[in-house]
């Protein structure tokens, strides 16, 4: 099969590992594990197949949805077209559910996840293939206020569909913090941790927004535990990075998701994609802003973005401040002061991979524990 007729979610994964899209480590480890697998699903013992047809059907609903903006139809980006061909192209053999009931994805602000997200929370509620009724699908975030952010967004467009759509009208009912689907009795509500009842759910989808703002896996734990009785539960983290590198997006689900797609641990049910730079250094070549900057990848808008992260980074640079640029428009994770002694990438690197063998030598351990934004060490 030539490269123009494979499917988007394969082409992607092509273009990138072969160097014709520039992407970081973590996207190209993420194709690469694609590609593998595409391979290993003929071989009868391996439990999972790709069926594209399955993701075909959500990208003609997702590019049927009016941009909130314009009102207009929106056209996604390859990139985009890779996460849910992702999601929902891999199924088991067996049972031809879903295969990932977890995703990480994360890139700087304006990447178009949030979009992305809500459109498909928008699929599942009205065209869910399992539970039959009762789709339940919550967007959560740290705070009451940024849980709405994606449900306002789904809201919108929500709104736009039934000022065109009669049968979108008769079975859909937004209200302050609730959207539902009549036919089958199913929801989309806001939810954050000071929200009550939260271990009364029956979570379809859960996702976490801005997930690096989290201080503990609370949400994280309450949703995963709610969702026992689901056959293809999701929980989606989307985020960019951020400064709090004592919390659970960074000290675990960071360094968990470099072991899969580095293939230092396995776990075929968690689908991971992480758009950001490799190095700080890249901030001084444009060629390397869609590293962390996907929507790069279209033409329509590179002028667009591209005179944004000038602007953002010529400003950082003339304050001497780069910090708040580094992580919202590069997605590269910083300490939460500029003036740390140490920042994370830093700190990173001063990690080993197994224990120093201290077997007949005298030891000194300092233990430097942190309060609030720094980080506790073991010396």
């Amino acid at each position: 099969m030539t490269i123009e007729h494979l499917d988007p979610g394969t082409l992607y994964a092509k273009k990138v590992v072969s160097g014709e899209i520039t992407a970081c480590k973590k996207v190209i480890k993420a194709c690469q594990r694609h590609l593998r697998d595409l391979e290993r699903a003929a071989d009868p013992s391996y439990e999972y197949e790709y069926r594209p047809e399955k993701a075909k059907k959500v990208i003609k609903f997702l590019e049927m949805l009016p941009d909130i903006s314009t009102g207009k139809p929106t056209k996604l980006a390859l990139f985009q077209k890779f996460i849910v061909y992702m999601l929902y192209a891999w199924r088991n053999k067996e049972t031809g559910f879903r295969r990932f009931t977890k995703a990480y994805i994360s890139m700087a602000r304006k990447g178009g996840k949030s979009v992305l997200v809500a459109g498909l929370s928008l699929y599942e509620l009205i065209y869910g293939e399992a539970p039959k009724f009762d789709r339940q699908i919550y967007a959560t975030a740290n705070s009451r206020g940024q849980a709405k952010t994606v449900f306002k967004m789904i809201s919108m467009q929500l709104k736009k569909i039934r000022s065109k759509s009669k049968f979108m009208r008769k079975w859909t009912k937004i209200i302050q913090n609730e959207i539902r689907y009549l036919k089958d009795d199913c929801v989309i509500m806001p939810l954050s941790r000071d929200t009550d009842n939260l271990d009364s759910l029956n979570v379809l989808i859960g996702i976490l927004d801005e997930y690096h703002t989290a201080s503990n896996t609370k949400m994280m734990e309450v949703l995963e535990s709610s969702q026992g009785q689901q056959d293809q539960g999701l929980i989606l983290i989307i985020s960019t990075a951020g400064f709090k590198l004592n919390g659970p997006m960074y000290s675990q689900e960071y360094p968990y998701v470099d072991d899969i797609l580095s293939g230092r641990k396995e776990n075929e049910n968690y689908f991971a994609i992480v758009y950001e730079q490799d190095d700080e250094e890249e901030i001084y070549d444009e060629s390397t802003w869609i590293k962390s900057n996907p929507l790069l990848e279209v033409e329509g808008l590179q002028k667009k973005i591209l005179k944004n992260l000038r602007k953002k980074l010529k400003e950082a640079l003339d304050k001497d401040d780069l910090n708040g640029t580094l992580v919202k428009n590069f997605n590269i994770w910083q300490s939460a002061s500029s003036e740390s002694f140490i920042n994370g990438n830093d700190w990173k690197k001063r990690g080993v991979d197994g224990a120093p063998d201290i077997t007949g030598k005298p030891v000194y351990i300092g233990i430097d524990l942190s309060r609030t934004d720094d980080l506790s060490a073991l010396g």
